[in-house]
C-alpha cells in the first residue's frame, strides 16, 4: 500500500524511522498483515535536497536496511555492495525480461552473519 506519511499515527503504523513531517517525502510503501508490518525505504520517493548533494539523508535509511531491493533495468549486471551501509546483508535484484516477466536474484554480502 502507498501510505501518506504526514500526520500518520505511528502507534498503529510502522514507519521505519521515516520522518512524518515531510523531510523524508510525502509517501511510503508499506505492507502489513495481522502480525507484521514492513516499510520500504524507496529512494525515489524521498526528496533530493540541494543542500544534500551526496544524498546522506536517503542513505541514513537505506544504508541501515538488512535487505536492499534493487530494480535494475540498466541491462548491466548488478554487483552486491553498490549500495553501501552498515547493515546491508542481502540484495534482491529484480530485472525485467523481454517476455514481461522478471528475473529475481538474491545476492548476499560476505559479511552476512550466520
Amino acid at each position: 500500500d502507498m501510505i501518506w506519511l504526514q500526520g500518520i499515527d505511528e502507534s498503529t503504523v510502522y514507519v521505519g524511522g521515516l520522518d512524518t513531517s515531510g523531510a523524508d517525502g510525502d509517501y511510503a510503501i508499506s505492507w502489513r498483515d495481522k502480525t507484521t508490518q514492513v516499510i520500504f525505504h524507496v529512494a525515489t520517493l524521498m526528496p533530493q535536497q540541494d543542500t544534500d548533494p551526496t544524498s546522506t539523508n536517503k542513505k541514513r535509511h537505506i544504508g541501515n536496511n538488512f535487505v536492499t531491493v534493487v530494480y535494475n533495468n540498466s541491462g548491466l549486471s548488478y554487483t552486491t555492495g553498490i549500495i553501501k551501509g552498515q547493515c546491508n546483508f542481502c540484495d534482491v535484484v529484480v530485472e525485467p525480461l523481454t517476455n514481461g516477466m522478471n528475473l529475481i536474484t538474491f545476492l548476499s554480502s560476505t559479511n552476512t552473519p550466520t
